[in-house]
């Protein structure tokens, strides 16, 4: 078991502890995304590969309810996702630094368009950056587990909840932390990123091919090829090194 814990939820708990919001939050799958892999995952050229996702027909969260834990400067943030029928549905809290909580009761309700999302919420107190948070989220959450070059990693703190539980305290829930982990090259190698290792990450974005298949192949449906994680921008071409020129003596 890594020692790392990735996730502050149990720091809301303990300054609400009578909160419901935080109280759910404890019960369902819970994502911790890196700040590197959040920056990635916000630049306007991810929507390419969620519209190819919605030409798929899988643009789904991987479960009907899920938490994605972001972090801003000194806050933590907790963004609650539900998909439903007509769409998706967020609401949200707060952990500033580690002395006070905020909760938004007010549900921001996510639909994705052809181009942008459609994000509206019914109370006018909510602040417009948290909802432009959400959109975010959601946007993070449809794409995290399809890339390839994700780094997913399960911290499941059983032996540190003995300890909490018997000083009274609220358990650490089990969560997965998700950053960079590897890149690919131009000739489609793995390129790792441990042990301090630095270098330009891109990401390839998402698309769909339509792909004839059964007898005869005059059926045809759509493929979604995932968005790759990748060491080079899109359209850069690979560095040609000269060979050397070798002078007579």
């Amino acid at each position: 078991m890594s020692k790392y814990i990735g996730t502050r939820l149990h720091k809301a708990r303990e300054l609400a502890p009578e909160e419901e919001f935080f109280q759910r939050c404890e019960k369902l799958p819970h994502y911790v995304v890196d700040r590197s892999l959040v920056d990635l995952l916000t630049r306007g050229d991810v929507r390419a590969s969620i519209n190819a996702m919605v030409e798929a027909d899988i643009a789904h969260l991987p479960f009907e309810s899920l938490v994605i834990e972001t972090q801003t400067d000194n806050c933590r943030n907790f963004i609650l996702l539900e998909e439903h029928r007509t769409g998706f549905r967020s609401t949200m809290g707060v952990l500033r630094g580690e002395e006070a909580v905020e909760v938004d009761p007010a549900i921001v309700r996510i639909a994705l368009g052809d181009t942008a999302f459609s994000i509206e919420t019914e109370d006018s107190r909510t602040h417009e950056t948290w909802m432009k948070i959400a959109g975010a989220s959601l946007g993070i959450a449809l794409l995290m587990l399809n890339i390839q070059g994700v780094e997913k990693e399960v911290i499941e703190p059983t032996k540190l909840n003995r300890q909490r539980k018997a000083s009274g305290k609220p358990g650490i829930p089990t969560h997965t932390v998700m950053r960079i982990g590897h890149v690919y090259d131009h000739n489609g190698n793995r390129v790792g990123l441990g042990a301090g290792r630095t270098m330009p990450v891109h990401m390839r974005a998402g698309h769909t091919r339509r792909q004839h298949y059964g007898e005869g192949n005059t059926l045809e449906k759509i493929v979604f090829i995932p968005p790759v994680l990748v060491n080079f921008k899109p359209g850069e071409r690979p560095e040609v090194r000269q060979p050397k020129r070798i002078l007579a003596a």
